[in-house]
């Protein structure tokens, strides 16, 4: 994980060079080298773990510990990446904005380091050592691969990511006229937002009974990688860590996970723009946008939270298989 983090500080450093320097023009940075390494450092370390196993017959990927096999793939995908996008730059220059979000060379690297930072998530997913009350502390390690995880997801997702910019909130609306592309625009990326963070949430809370904190630990760093990543305020933090803090306090006193994935977003929005409403110029769209906009979030939470039932019973159904170490055919979908 420690090797993991190097990677993705990396990456968040040199978005925040590009966003605080649109003029930067050149592959060959301090910033993508500090990540690069990082990929070397995990690289070596997915091949000597796959090496120690290594046995008479079969290849790298069969000696590898089966969670870390997609790793092994992902550093192929991130190396291709690399390779690609030192090209891809020399030849149609250095990407600013969307178009960073979007380059072909930039999703296969995402996709790389995707596969690689949620290994152990993975692994401890499918290891029943790891189960139900453990401590925050032997919990960190999953907890570190699912911020990593949520945070390198919320990165590419940056342009519909609503808690990183809050100007949609702030352009004034007139039906039928001006603003309401901003409002639109801003309903579907809170829309989008609230499905990657209740997903972070309802998922591993499948499979365990989260410690007090994690939640609050969870939404809170990614909100601030990603603020400080891109360069901008911090006016969505309290609203993420009232939101974590909300879930933490719900799971702790053992409400059934609907109430959880309803109250959450629930917190998450009503904060949000109370603060907006609450700086300079302050909030712009009327109630209906707002309050409509929150139920929809809330809508969304339960839907992903009913969509992990039905996907449940279907396994459990069809007589799932359950991955080494036993884990309940329920679980795995």
């Amino acid at each position: 994980m420690a090797l993991a983090a190097w990677t993705i500080i990396g990456i968040f450093v040199d978005a925040f060079k590009h966003s605080t320097d649109p003029g930067l023009e050149t592959f060959w940075t301090p910033w993508h080298a500090l990540f690069y390494s990082g990929f070397l450092a995990n690289s070596a370390w997915l091949v000597h773990l796959s090496l120690r196993r290594r046995t008479a017959t079969g290849t790298i990927f069969d000696w590898a510990p089966r969670a870390h096999r997609l790793a092994l793939i992902g550093v192929v995908l991130f190396a291709t990446g690399g390779v690609g996008d030192a090209i891809w730059h020399s030849v149609f220059g250095v990407e600013t904005s969307l178009d960073a979000l979007l380059s072909p060379t930039h999703i296969v690297l995402w996709l790389g380091g995707l596969a690689i930072v949620s290994t152990p998530l993975r692994a401890a997913w499918s290891d029943r050592g790891h189960d139900d009350a453990a401590s925050l502390a032997m919990f960190a390690p999953i907890l570190a691969s699912l911020t990593l995880t949520l945070s390198i997801v919320a990165f590419f997702l940056t342009y519909a990511w609503q808690l990183v910019d809050r100007s949609l909130p702030l352009q004034r609306y007139f039906p039928g006229g001006g603003g309401e592309f901003e409002a639109a625009y801003g309903v579907v990326s809170i829309i989008v937002t609230t499905a990657v963070m209740m997903t972070a949430l309802l998922l591993p809370a499948r499979r365990w009974r989260l410690p007090f904190g994690s939640v609050t630990i969870l939404f809170g760093a990614v909100t601030l990688l990603m603020a400080l990543g891109f360069d901008k305020d911090l006016i969505a933090l309290p609203a993420a860590i009232a939101a974590g803090l909300k879930a933490d306090i719900l799971s702790a006193s053992g409400q059934p996970r609907r109430v959880i994935a309803a109250a959450t977003p629930a917190v998450l929005w009503l904060v949000y723009f109370f603060l907006v409403g609450q700086a300079a110029p302050g909030l712009a769209w009327p109630p209906e946008i707002w309050i409509g906009a929150t139920i929809f979030a809330v809508l969304v939470g339960v839907g992903i939270d009913a969509a992990f039932d039905v996907a449940g019973d279907l396994a459990e159904t069809s007589g799932g298989v359950p991955p080494p170490g036993g884990t309940d055919p329920q679980l795995t979908s």
